[in-house]
């Protein structure tokens, strides 16, 4: 479970005891509530930087169908850490229905449609609509509907895995190798591979991860040294690490 879930738990079951009204957040529980969600919020940015590495290694054994699903789950994983980053709102459940929660003294959790999925990304374009992550479209797409929809016709619209056939999304990758190309996504500030449907299945969840990057310094927080060294391993094939990966990573420690 979550450590805002937890939280949240425990400040519903109380006011369940008391009232049929919502509760409403004091200063401390505030506070506690945006600590824990800031501590999810470390555990999702440690998850989608595992789910590209997972998603790496899939590619380089040509498991194409697992590493699309793996780098979609990148980008919900972000997607979440900076609305908890930027804006101090936790997604939860109260009983079995979502809803969000912002950490603010006085408010009260809001009742959301959907799963967990489609409230985060619904949310991250209502609370940021003028973030960088959805400043261009992918193949007149939002970003966020071209990665879902490429995850959803694997999962749930072909009866079986695309391999060995290399997906479109995929084509320029394979061809030039997922170490060549991480090297040089990682390496781009200048975002001209993010939106380009050529390269934009790998090359913008590593946007994504330089934006929740942006938003983890904005907090004042850190990953864990540790995880950091253990993360950069992670991305390494016949050759070693990738330089710049690890650079990237190092960065943000």
């Amino acid at each position: 479970m979550h450590n805002a879930q937890g939280y949240a738990n425990s400040i519903l079951q109380a006011n369940q005891n008391l009232s049929k009204q919502s509760p409403t957040l004091s200063l401390g529980q505030s506070q506690k509530l945006k600590k824990a969600l800031q501590d999810d919020a470390l555990g999702a940015i440690y998850s989608g930087i595992t789910s590209i590495a997972d998603a790496t290694q899939a590619i380089n054994n040509g498991f194409y169908s697992w590493a699309t699903i793996k780098l979609y789950y990148s980008v919900f994983y972000f997607a979440r850490s900076i609305i908890a980053l930027e804006t101090d709102t936790a997604i939860l459940y109260s009983g079995t229905h979502p809803c969000s929660w912002q950490c603010k003294p006085g408010l009260s959790p809001i009742a959301r449609k959907g799963t967990t999925h489609k409230v985060v990304l619904n949310m991250f374009t209502t609370l940021l609509p003028n973030h960088f992550l959805l400043s261009q479209q992918i193949d007149m797409k939002t970003p966020f509907d071209w990665m879902k929809d490429l995850r959803e016709e694997i999962n749930y619209r072909t009866p079986k895995f695309q391999e060995p056939d290399v997906p479109e999304h995929f084509k320029f990758i394979a061809k030039y190798s997922t170490r060549k190309t991480l090297s040089a996504y990682a390496s781009d500030d200048q975002h001209l591979y993010t939106f380009d449907k050529d390269h934009a299945i790998l090359a913008f969840p590593l946007s994504a991860l330089k934006s929740t990057f942006d938003s983890l310094s904005n907090a004042k927080l850190e990953i864990d040294k540790d995880d950091v060294n253990y993360l950069i391993s992670t991305f390494s094939d016949k050759h070693g690490p990738i330089p710049e990966i690890a650079s990237l990573l190092r960065k943000r420690k």
